[in-house]
């Protein structure tokens, strides 16, 4: 259903905090409207163009009622949250009505960040998406711009920006604090690499011949970089799956790299079938030299389902199965979880002692 004049006063909420939206029959009576600082609240003529001139579509400015469809509802819906945040109209609207229409269909919205500097440029991107004069650079719905706002209340990336691999680590390291040390060190690594390209590139004008040579690096520098990224996500993942944030788990997931060992271990874990059933297909998909990682990821699902014992015996695969491998080969992540693994080992085995200690007390008994 098009409503086509939502406005605040078409807006009711209610004691549980749903809001209702109200009036679904356009008034047709009103020969004319004038706005002024004091009220926007008129109809323009009555079979040219109809709704509330201060919260309109452009195409409904422009008389153009067979280009009004849902996504004119969406900018009325964005002229309401510029409003909320702001305190403003996104345009002029206080002079004459030809004025006014004029503007919502030729003038560009004033950016929220320029009237209150603290806004968050995500809610900023949000609402000059919302009132594009494009109707096919709006939001489709008002479904596609209630999930958008849901995702920046909540932290996670928004649709309406361009999904870059800062901004993503920017908004995983605000809501995960605890791994900015491994966010800042990919940083590092990152740095250094385009210093050690710039250098390369330099170098590659002055010898021709080692051009080759340079390509390769940089090719093998790139290839650890995305390297890293991905196993970034991965930790991050493991963090949210292991607290049981399954949805936001599922998120993460998604920007891990189809066919990686990274991404196969997140479906293990996200998979809701137990550990017999599903191991044997984990396993086919995984390189000989994973076997660790596999046992890692197993001992990882029987800690969190509560059996320590199987848990335990898992771990120590996994770290007997690292030993035999090259540290030469080993990365920064594979060193973190190695550690981890030693302090899943270090714990359970006290706790396993303790088990044992207590069942031999009550046996005596």
């Amino acid at each position: 259903m098009i409503h086509r004049d939502l406005k605040p006063a078409n807006i009711i909420v209610d004691e549980r905090g749903e809001p209702h939206i109200l009036d679904f029959g356009l008034a047709k009576t009103a020969a004319g409207w004038s706005a002024t600082s004091e009220s926007t609240d008129m109809l323009t003529i009555t079979g040219q163009i109809k709704g509330t001139v201060a919260y309109m579509s452009p195409e409904q400015a422009a008389g153009r009622s067979d280009l009004v469809d849902v996504r004119s509802d969406v900018y009325s819906l964005g002229v309401i949250l510029y409003e909320m945040v702001t305190g403003r109209f996104p345009y002029d609207i206080s002079g004459a009505a030809v004025e006014a229409l004029e503007n919502i269909q030729r003038a560009e919205p004033v950016r929220p960040r320029k009237i209150i500097s603290k806004i968050d440029s995500d809610i900023e991107t949000i609402i000059l998406k919302a009132l594009d004069k494009d109707p096919n650079q709006r939001y489709q719905s008002a479904a596609e711009f209630r999930h958008d706002i849901q995702c920046w209340l909540k932290g996670f990336p928004i649709v309406a920006k361009s999904v870059s691999s800062l901004y993503l680590l920017r908004k995983i390291v605000s809501r995960h604090r605890y791994t900015s040390t491994v966010a800042g060190l990919l940083l590092l690594i990152i740095i250094s690499f385009l210093y050690i390209s710039i250098y390369l590139y330099t170098k590659a004008k002055q010898a021709r011949t080692e051009s080759e040579n340079i390509g390769q690096q940089w090719s093998q520098e790139s290839a650890r970089n995305l390297k890293l990224s991905r196993q970034l996500n991965f930790l991050t993942f493991l963090d949210a799956w292991s607290e049981t944030r399954v949805e936001q788990a599922r998120m993460i997931a998604g920007f891990i790299a189809n066919g990686s060992k990274e991404k196969l271990g997140a479906m293990f874990l996200l998979d809701s079938r137990s550990v017999s059933e599903k191991e044997a297909d984990f396993r086919q998909n995984l390189s000989d030299d994973s076997n660790w990682f596999a046992d890692f990821l197993i001992g990882e699902q029987h800690l969190k389902s509560g059996y320590l014992k199987e848990a335990i015996g898992a771990y120590k695969r996994s770290y007997y199965s690292i030993q035999k491998l090259s540290r030469d080969n080993q990365s920064i992540f594979d060193k973190l979880l190695i550690r981890q693994i030693m302090s899943r080992l270090y714990s359970l085995e006290i706790l396993n002692d303790s088990a044992k200690d207590m069942s031999t007390v009550e046996g005596g008994d």
